[in-house]
C-alpha cells in the first residue's frame, strides 16, 4: 500500500513538474517575441524614416473625438491615366462601428491611405451614390499620414498580427 501510495505522489510532482516547465517554455517564446518586437521598434525609431501628414488644409474638427488608426477607413486609389484620386470602400469591423460615429461626431480620422500621397493631393468627397458606412465622412474629416511600405508591412504584419492580435484576442474570458 505505502509503494502504491509513493508512486501516485511520485506521478503527482511529475504532473506539477510538467506544468511548471510547459508554462516556464511559454513564458520564454512569449519574452522572446516580446523581445522581438522591441528590437524591432528601436530599430523602426533609429531608421532614417519619414512620416508626414499630408492633408490639404488643415485638421480640421468640430469635436474632440480623433481617431488614429492604421488605414484610413476607406481605400484610395490613383488613375494612372488622370492620376486622380478614387475613394474605394473598405471591409472590416472597425470601420463599420466607428465611422458613423466620426461622421455623426464631427470628428477626424488619423491612418494611412495605403498609397504616397503628395502634398498637393486632396483626397477626394465620397461618391454620392456610395452606401458604405464611409459615405458621409468629408475629405476635411481624414488626415492622410505617409508610411513606407517596407515600415508598415513590418509594423502590420510584424508587430500587429503576431504580437498584438494573439495578445489581445486569445485572452481566456
Amino acid at each position: 500500500m505505502f509503494f502504491v501510495s509513493f508512486i501516485c505522489f511520485l506521478v503527482k510532482i511529475l504532473r506539477f513538474s510538467y506544468k511548471i516547465i510547459t508554462l516556464s517554455c511559454k513564458m520564454r517564446v512569449i519574452q522572446n517575441k516580446l523581445d522581438e518586437v522591441e528590437e524591432a521598434a528601436k530599430a523602426a525609431a533609429m531608421a532614417s524614416c519619414e512620416i508626414t501628414i499630408t492633408s490639404p488644409q488643415e485638421a480640421n474638427t468640430k469635436s474632440s473625438l480623433i481617431v488614429v488608426s492604421n488605414r484610413l477607413p476607406f481605400v484610395l486609389k490613383r488613375d494612372p491615366i488622370t492620376g486622380k484620386l478614387s475613394r474605394h470602400a473598405s471591409a472590416g469591423g472597425l470601420v463599420t462601428a466607428v465611422a458613423p460615429v466620426v461622421i455623426k461626431g464631427h470628428g477626424l480620422w488619423v491612418g494611412w491611405s495605403g498609397i504616397t500621397l503628395e502634398k498637393t493631393d486632396e483626397i477626394p468627397e465620397s461618391d454620392p451614390k456610395d452606401c458604405t458606412p464611409t459615405a458621409g465622412l468629408l475629405s476635411e474629416q481624414v488626415v492622410s499620414v505617409n508610411v513606407e511600405p517596407v515600415l508598415f508591412d513590418s509594423y502590420y504584419n510584424g508587430c500587429c498580427n503576431e504580437t498584438f492580435w494573439p495578445l489581445f484576442h486569445s485572452m481566456p474570458g
